[in-house]
């Protein structure tokens, strides 16, 4: 694994060194370490049959962008 931070500095992007595939996320929100997976990277993704939702953040702020991953991603503990 890779990790790689954009300019935003928000978030740690993990890319696969052998590949160069997107895994996921990682990032600190007040509730604690949120982190988010690119489910097409698992095996059994067949298991995950929600339909993806289109989404475009390029409008995002710093504060609505931590809000949303405090929302939306899930709680992680992360060993490096």
């Amino acid at each position: 694994m890779q990790f790689y931070r954009f300019g935003t500095g928000t978030a740690d992007f993990v890319i696969c060194r052998s590949c160069g595939v997107y895994i996921g996320a990682i990032g600190e929100a007040p509730s604690g370490t949120r982190a988010v997976i690119n489910m097409t990277c698992l095996d059994d993704r067949a298991l995950f049959t929600r339909d993806p939702v289109p989404t475009d953040h390029d409008g995002d702020t710093t504060e609505s962008r931590l809000a949303r991953r405090a929302a939306d991603w899930t709680p992680a503990a992360i060993h490096r």
